[in-house]
């Protein structure tokens, strides 16, 4: 009997928060399968701040313009 690990999204839209993730275990060979419910859980993203800080222009002797970062 071969096992497969398999990971099912059951929503309508893909990204979103509240949609339900299912992952199941699936065992199959030539003449059934059946799987087995692993967990199921809620995704609910957690925004992550990857930077504050303030962006300034510089310029310099010749002319080019470089943007640096301040925090």
């Amino acid at each position: 009997m071969a096992l497969e690990i398999i990971l099912l999204f059951n929503c309508q839209r893909p990204g979103n928060a509240g949609y339900v993730v299912n992952l199941w275990k699936r065992y199959a060979n030539e003449k059934n399968e059946h799987k087995v419910l692993i967990s199921s859980d809620t995704y609910n993203p957690t925004p992550t701040l990857l930077y504050v800080g303030e962006k300034v222009k510089e310029i310099t002797d010749d002319k080019n313009i470089n943007a640096t970062i301040i925090p």
